[in-house]
């Protein structure tokens, strides 16, 4: 019972830096790193004592070639992210118990923390020096995306005891208790190729038309297409 706060933490950093190559070229450096922390998941009949905390990280960084010719325009990006997302316990030590209808006490029962690197590769070519049947700038491209995941989900990790009515709350009527390997790893390429064309027929009329194609190796659920 009462009143307890919610905090919520955020660091976050970032910057960028460009560099003028030649007359035609542009070089960029960018990196952001964010770093939060939220403790909830309490209130109502839920307890502080059974609140979590969640860690979400976030760092990026990228690099940019920017390559201009008189009616052409290159783009090249090489980018490195890697991300955290870990909600867990405030009270592991302490097992959970949950007294129906009434209050939910002691720590909370899952821990969960997903880790994801991305290696990503993506270039654009936009070209404006075609003419029939009026002018067309067209966008062509693509990118590929290399990522690992590692998983940790250790449901009812820690005990989590259920109480009722019908034994007059002496005694808990169901516990579970999660076993088992919590861990999980893997790996996904991503491929996308495409191409745009903006056509002007008239000074009063563009017609945007494209094509998209993307290819994943490993698709959760494998046997999901597109």
């Amino acid at each position: 019972e009462g009143l307890f706060v919610s905090p919520f933490k955020l660091n976050l950093i970032f910057g960028k830096g460009t560099m003028q190559l030649t007359p035609s070229q542009i070089f960029d450096l960018s990196a952001m790193i964010r770093d939060e922390t939220d403790e909830r998941g309490f209130g109502g009949t839920t307890s502080f004592e059974s609140a979590e905390e969640i860690v979400n990280d976030v760092s990026q960084f990228a690099g940019r070639h920017q390559f201009t010719g008189s009616d052409w325009l290159n783009e090249l990006t090489l980018s490195y992210q890697d991300f955290k997302w870990n909600p867990r316990p405030l009270n592991e030590s302490s097992v959970g118990r949950n007294y129906q209808g009434i209050l939910r006490i002691g720590g909370r029962d899952t821990e969960q923390n997903f880790n994801q690197t991305r290696i990503s590769l993506r270039d654009d070519f936009l070209t404006s020096k075609f003419q029939w049947l009026g002018s067309h700038a067209v966008k062509f491209g693509g990118n590929v995306d290399f990522l690992e995941y590692d998983v940790f989900k250790r449901f009812a990790g820690n005990p989590i005891y259920e109480f009722r009515q019908t034994e007059n709350w002496e005694f808990p009527f169901e516990a579970r208790y999660g076993l088992g390997d919590p861990s999980l790893a893997g790996d996904n390429t991503q491929l996308g190729l495409y191409i745009r064309d903006e056509w002007a027929p008239t000074n009063k009329l563009i017609v945007n038309a494209g094509l998209r194609w993307d290819y994943e190796s490993d698709m959760f659920p494998t046997d999901y297409e597109t």
